[in-house]
């Protein structure tokens, strides 16, 4: 998706088409980055909640419907092992 060292993955496009928000895993971080849709210009995003550290699978995020913030969101794992009584 990038020239950026490491893994890109769950692209988010933004409502208006012309940015791609996307996570990045260097092997040592994992944070968010926008870029243009013709991927030029990836710039990090100063996460005031740090994505590093928490179960990828979990992490997820998505653009504000006027497209000015990015809106993150862990995915909680069910409950297992619920007891019926």
């Amino acid at each position: 998706m990038t020239e950026l060292p490491g893994s890109n993955f769950r692209p988010r496009i933004s409502p208006a088409g012309n940015k791609i928000a996307f996570l990045n895993n260097n092997f040592i971080n994992t944070q968010i980055y926008v870029m243009n849709r013709d991927r030029s210009d990836p710039t990090l995003v100063p996460a005031p909640v740090p994505v590093s550290g928490n179960d990828m699978f979990q992490i997820d995020f998505c653009w504000s419907p006027d497209g000015t913030k990015l809106l993150r969101h862990e995915r909680k794992p069910a409950v297992q092992n619920q007891h019926r009584w």
